[in-house]
């Protein structure tokens, strides 16, 4: 029965539709809710509370220390940001300092909300035993009166209170906002200004709705009630529009630093949707739904709240991180300037020891893979509470499952039987569809963060596993939607053996295509990172997707190969099995010249060089008598193929340096001139004066 009610009660009025005539109502209405009969008992009911027991005196007494000590607090809570950004004095302590310092500027108004309706509900409630039956038999709201509405409404406003006054306490000039998370003054200044809108706004009306829904002698007045919600929704929905508006909200930065985001580019999807979702509530609440819209609402808020505080510990992380990675830079930096300063002293001990200033260190600076990690985090915590907070609206959509949209035939137990499609269906598959693109994007990445990286394995070995899991993903997905819509093997029969013929004709290039990007990604005959020749060109194989891998050439220039040709033709990978490779310097020297010393010259440079490894060894060979010179040869190995142009460069100046300081020319061509001799030549010697006299 509770399933029952749970799936059917949001879609049944619980009030009459606002019409004209109940509008005319509202005066009645609101003279009856704020009667001075009523709030004088509630009066009466406080005052009876607090001196029933001596804990509300000793609560209002903290309140009124809160209250009196607020500029204290608030002067404490900008001290504490005082040394952010200092490297030597700054820290996390400090944040955690603010952050109570602003909840105990927040504390003072909800601990005052909590102690007056406990006061309040502390009050015993005569009874009649017909009274205690009706409750228990009839109605459980059957007798309530205002001053328990009262009391109720006070406690139950404590908590909502208490966040929106810390969300806005820590948007305060100097406060955790501004100072430790680094956000904009107009960004602060925004939200402290619609923060303070909800509370003043929101709140009162809330006090109201709980009032009216609990007292007994008010439950009719269906008009009002919708008046009070539409006051709360449209608050809400002005809420969202300044502080989530694209190009003048607090998400503005946001979504100029990632125009390519997600976020950014369905802009123009969620903004009008968030905006208009109070407004169509307050619509519902109209046409008689207003139990459905007060629940949809509750939700809203809750989500609301769990988004305020996801941000705060995504900047706290986000903080901690910066200090971690700061401390580690300053500790390096400092361990570089000891050993300087020894190595100073020990060269020239009569230098004075020298004071070097801290630079300053950058602190946006996070790595990519912490990013992630926060990101994916922030995205499952987030996932994770949204579902926990609609949980107990999500039962209401099987509604949808009697609504049919056509019949499809299906095969149980081997007999044909019609089953219907229905609304509920489609929507599932839009889900699984929107999950899966979802899947395929983001879970590689997650897998590769979060377990890959823990794993001994190369970068090219997980870029395999990410890939095949991004396939199954969209396998899966895609197998799921079929069998969500309905479809059977018996349906695709005839779309199998027409993709059959296709392969056969014009698909077969693009089926060979992905088959030989499978068989590069198990193989692996290259990998993400490598260098290598295809053709006449080279470059680094940048990525391996299903038709084609791209090469980025030395140029910057993206070249895209189709699998194909890695499987069948000719592939020259410089580090498939061995990273390291050999460089060839060939060197011509002059007829006559010390050809032991050039190449003791020559190993000399090649053992000098950083990058020129010892093992194996490097070899200098004299090969052949060239027509102009003696060839010499330098081989010599570089651990990496990106070495390979700047090492071979390094070492052609280096050996020219020496060759030429220890007077060992470096041959050039030499010419043969024929002159033609048919005709006598008249040759003769003159001096250079006798030259150029007339």
């Amino acid at each position: 029965y509770d399933q029952f009610l749970t799936e059917r009660l949001l879609w049944i009025r619980s009030n009459p539709p606002v019409t004209p005539d109940r509008l005319t109502h509202l005066p009645g209405d609101l003279a009856q809710l704020f009667a001075s009969s009523a709030w004088l008992q509630i009066a009466v009911a406080l005052r009876d509370g607090l001196l029933a027991s001596p804990l509300p005196p000793l609560g209002l007494i903290g309140v009124l220390v809160l209250l009196t000590q607020g500029r204290r607090i608030r002067k404490r809570l900008v001290a504490t940001g005082a040394n952010v950004g200092r490297i030597s004095l700054d820290g996390f302590p400090a944040t955690a300092q603010a952050l109570g310092w602003t909840a105990l500027l927040a504390l003072a108004f909800p601990l005052l909300l909590a102690i007056a309706g406990a006061a309040i509900l502390n009050q015993p409630v005569p009874m009649s035993a017909g009274s205690v039956a009706t409750m228990f038999l009839e109605r459980p709201l059957a007798g309530m009166t205002a001053t328990r509405s009262a009391g109720i409404a006070l406690q139950s406003l404590a908590l909502p209170l208490f966040i929106l006054s810390s969300f806005r306490g820590l948007c305060l000039p100097g406060g955790v906002a501004q100072a430790h998370f680094r956000w904009s003054g107009a960004t602060c200044r925004l939200l402290r200004r619609w923060t303070a809108v909800l509370i003043a706004s929101v709140l009162p009306a809330a006090f109201l709705a709980i009032v009216l829904l609990r007292h007994e002698s008010l439950k009719d007045t269906s008009g009002l009630g919708v008046a009070i919600f539409a006051v709360i929704s449209l608050a809400w929905s002005a809420f969202f529009y300044h502080v989530l508006h694209p190009s003048k909200g607090v998400v503005r930065d946001h979504l100029r630093a990632h125009p390519r985001g997600t976020l950014a580019r369905t802009r123009y999807l969620w903004f009008p949707l968030v905006v208009a979702l109070p407004v169509w509530l307050t619509v519902l609440a109209m046409r008689g739904f207003l139990y459905t819209a007060g629940s949809v609402t509750t939700s809203m808020v809750q989500t609301v709240y769990l988004a305020m505080a996801l941000v705060i510990v995504h900047e706290l992380v986000v903080r901690w991180l910066l200090l971690v990675r700061r401390r580690l830079t300053l500790k390096a930096l400092r361990e570089r300037r000891a050993a300087e300063r020894a190595a100073a002293k020990q060269e020239e001990a009569e230098e004075p020891t020298l004071q070097i200033e801290e630079p300053e260190v950058d602190l946006a600076a996070l790595s990519e893979e912490s990013a992630k990690l926060l990101r994916a985090g922030i995205v499952i915590t987030g996932a994770l509470g949204v579902w926990l907070i609609w949980s107990a609206i999500l039962p209401a959509l099987n509604v949808f499952n009697e609504i049919t949209l056509w019949h499809y035939t299906t095969t149980l137990d081997g007999v044909d039987k019609r089953v219907p499609f229905t609304l509920a269906d489609a929507g599932l598959g839009l889900v699984i569809v929107f999950l899966t693109i979802v899947a395929t994007r983001r879970l590689p990445a997650l897998l590769e963060i979060v377990l890959l990286h823990r794993l001994e394995l190369s970068a090219a070995d997980r870029f395999t596993i990410t890939t095949l899991s991004r396939y199954a993903v969209a396998t899966i997905g895609a197998v799921v939607v079929f069998n969500a819509l309905g479809g059977n093997w018996s349906q695709i029969q005839w779309l199998i053996a027409a993709l059959g013929v296709g392969i056969g004709f014009g698909l077969q290039e693009i089926v060979a295509n992905f088959i030989s990007g499978l068989i590069i990604l198990f193989e692996r005959p290259l990998r993400v990172g490598d260098a290598v020749t295809v053709g006449d060109i080279s470059g680094v194989v940048s990525r391996i997707q299903i038709r084609a891998t791209t090469i980025t050439t030395w140029d910057r220039r993206e070249l895209l190969v189709p699998n194909k040709e890695f499987i069948t033709g000719r592939l020259l990978n410089w580090s498939l099995t061995d990273p390291i490779t050999r460089i060839e310097v060939p060197v011509g020297v002059d007829y006559g010249a010390d050809v032991r010393r050039a190449m003791h010259l020559m190993m000399q440079v090649a053992q000098q060089h950083p990058r020129v490894l010892e093992d194996p060894k490097p070899v200098v060979s004299f090969e052949s008598f060239g027509d102009n010179s003696l060839m010499l040869y330098l081989r010599c190995f570089v651990a990496s193929y990106d070495y390979r142009v700047s090492t071979r460069s390094e070492l052609h100046g280096a050996l020219y340096e020496k060759l030429r300081e220890a007077g060992i020319g470096i041959a050039f061509p030499q010419r043969d001139v024929h002159l033609s001799a048919a005709e006598p030549l008249a040759v003769r010697i003159l001096r250079e004066e006798e030259a150029t006299s007339p």
